[in-house]
């Protein structure tokens, strides 16, 4: 033989490293799909709809 490795030795390096950056993606992933915001909640329907009039605007 001429110091063939068998072809499973190739190929545990980059599997190892792409179920580390797998694992390392989940917790990023969970907190941007997240349908609450951590932060203050500011309703958003509340404040527009007081200054806002439906309809066409015709100046007399």
């Amino acid at each position: 033989m001429h110091g063939v490795t068998p072809s499973f030795r190739g190929h545990r390096r980059p599997a190892k490293a792409l179920a580390v950056a797998a694992a390392a993606l989940i917790p990023v992933l969970a907190a941007c799909s997240d349908s609450e915001p951590q932060g203050p909640s500011v309703p958003s329907t509340d404040a527009p709809s007081q200054s806002v009039s439906h309809g066409p605007f015709f100046p007399e």
